[in-house]
């Protein structure tokens, strides 16, 4: 008998094998701001019908080739109902489509104790959707591209509750703020996370109605009383040594009670 060799052609085989590399991959690691990185995770659930690819063998038998050609189904990408278990034991339990988790569920991430229910879309938290963190921190809201952005309410571990409008993750447009401990309230525009102008109100019906910077009161301002009586000005700001800073308030006009 001749001597055997086995060659499989590679324009077909190595097509093959990257195909199903790229369906055995999973989607992105979830984290707060929702990284991408493709990572191996078992998979349990619905799939769109697998693509059929060609092979073809080649043996040489006694020095002549004799070629045997077939077909491998592939596994098709993850789309309907699905259940995802990852590596750090982070869970997903929801919908798929394209292989990517997509439309109404729930994302468990083991390490942080947080918990998400939602909308995603292409992979991403993307929708409508609730989120509770470990401690005691909840988020209602709109989300985009795995960030909160829209509407949206943050209630916070310190009973404080911020409601109103986000971006990119960050209170950012129209919002209000409402403190626990005092029982005030800031109302106004923010900007990445800060008021940049708004009204303060506190229990008592003292409002002041200014600008802001540093997280306090700058430039021109207003005091109004509950009896009527406005009192106008402005706040001048020095910043300390300490890091610290330092408010000044100059009055220039008192008006009413009207």
């Amino acid at each position: 008998k001749g001597q055997r060799s086995l060659t499989l052609q590679p324009s077909e085989c190595s097509r093959a094998q990257r195909r199903a590399a790229r369906h055995r991959q999973g989607g992105s690691r979830m984290a707060d701001d929702e990284e991408e990185e493709p990572i191996d995770y078992a998979y349990e659930g619905e799939r769109a019908e697998g693509e059929e690819v060609a092979l073809s063998v080649t043996v040489e038998v006694d020095d002549k080739p004799r070629t045997k050609t077939g077909s491998l189904k592939l596994l098709g990408p993850r789309a309907g109902q699905g259940k995802a278990s990852y590596p750090s034991g982070d869970t997903y339990e929801g919908g798929y489509a394209d292989g990517k988790r997509e439309g109404a569920g729930v994302y468990v991430y083991k390490a942080k104790g947080w918990r998400y229910e939602g909308v995603f879309k292409a992979g991403l938290r993307h929708g409508l959707g609730l989120m509770y963190y470990s401690n005691d921190e909840r988020y209602h809201g709109m989300w985009e591209a795995g960030l909160k952005c829209g509407q949206g309410t943050m209630y916070f571990a310190s009973k404080d509750i911020y409601t109103g409008e986000w971006k990119a993750g960050a209170k950012s447009g129209l919002g209000v703020y409402y403190f626990a401990a005092t029982g005030g309230e800031l109302e106004g525009n923010w900007e990445a996370g800060n008021c940049l102008s708004g009204t303060w109100l506190d229990k008592s019906g003292l409002a002041y109605t200014g600008r802001y910077e540093n997280q306090l009161p700058s430039s021109d301002g207003e005091f109004k009383f509950p009896s009527g009586m406005a009192v106008k000005g402005y706040y001048a700001q020095a910043k300390q040594k300490d890091g610290s800073v330092a408010l000044t308030w100059v009055q220039q006009d008192v008006i009413g009670p009207v």
